[in-house]
């Protein structure tokens, strides 16, 4: 496996550092055009802007994949503001393996340029020398297969109410992630995440011991507006699979009237007409 790997690679790399110098170990970052990509053990670098689309077009992403874990703070792609990382200290063979399977075909064309843990301080005689090397990426990419399996995208809630709406924005092409929480005075909350047609929409369970929460809305911003939960935008909580639908169909409405007019109308108006 390292031989072959040795002879598949060896014309894409070039060294930083005279032969003297070259390390068999403590590789622990690549730097692609826009992130830093921190080795961690069981991670899989995932694309986050590319990412987003497929989850907020209510398909298969690795928010949606259980072999990844929640948030993309677990993932490998980090937005990481310069300087050298600390990471796990990879061997050079292990280091080439982990491009070759999990970078090198998301990342086509790039120039990677592969990190230590440290540097060799300049001296009077030599410059600062920068062990790592810089890897050539093949062309042609390939895209990543996900599924839609973890338990918090496949729940019911525990409320009935809430279990209608999940219904329906499954059968109306959102993905929804169910989340069981609780409020600071104990009480239980469930909140439900729906992704898809350019939308998130939140909607949660109504908090008995105050006049006015979250649970009173129906929170709603399009792709690429989230901040924070607290900015979204709001509508009046649906009591109703009508008035769900209308609402949601009324969203989707203004967004193709922002960017450009929808293609798929037929689909959207009988969403906006179902009632089941």
């Amino acid at each position: 496996m390292k031989a072959k790997l040795h002879r598949q690679t060896k014309d894409k790399i070039t060294w930083l550092s005279p032969v003297g110098y070259r390390q068999s170990e403590t590789y622990c970052s690549v730097d692609t055009t826009e992130y830093c990509l921190m080795y961690q053990q069981g991670n899989i670098v995932v694309n986050k802007d590319a990412d987003d689309k497929l989850l907020y077009a209510g398909k298969a992403c690795s928010e949606t994949d259980k072999r990844f874990n929640s948030s993309y703070s677990s993932s490998s792609v980090h937005n990481y503001n310069g300087g050298w990382g600390a990471g796990f200290g990879l061997t050079f063979d292990k280091m080439i393996q982990w491009i070759v399977e999990e970078i090198e075909p998301y990342f086509p064309g790039e120039t990677l340029e592969v990190r230590t843990s440290y540097y060799y301080l300049a001296t009077d005689e030599t410059p600062r020398i920068n062990p790592g090397f810089k890897y050539k990426c093949d062309d042609v990419g390939r895209e990543r297969k996900y599924n839609i399996n973890k338990p918090s995208f496949l729940q019911m809630s525990e409320y009935e109410d809430l279990n209608e709406f999940i219904s329906w924005f499954r059968a109306n092409g959102f993905n929804v992630e169910v989340v069981d929480d609780m409020y600071s005075n104990n009480e239980d909350k469930t909140t439900i995440n729906c992704y898809g047609h350019d939308l998130f929409i939140r909607l949660s369970t109504k908090l008995s011991g105050r006049s006015i929460s979250y649970g009173d809305f129906l929170q709603y911003e399009h792709i690429g507006r989230f901040a924070k939960i607290s900015r979204m935008e709001q509508l009046p909580r649906p009591t109703s699979i009508d008035e769900l639908s209308q609402q949601v169909y009324s969203l989707i409405q203004s967004k193709f009237k922002e960017d450009e007019p929808a293609t798929n109308g037929n689909d959207l108006h009988s969403m906006g007409q179902e009632t089941t």
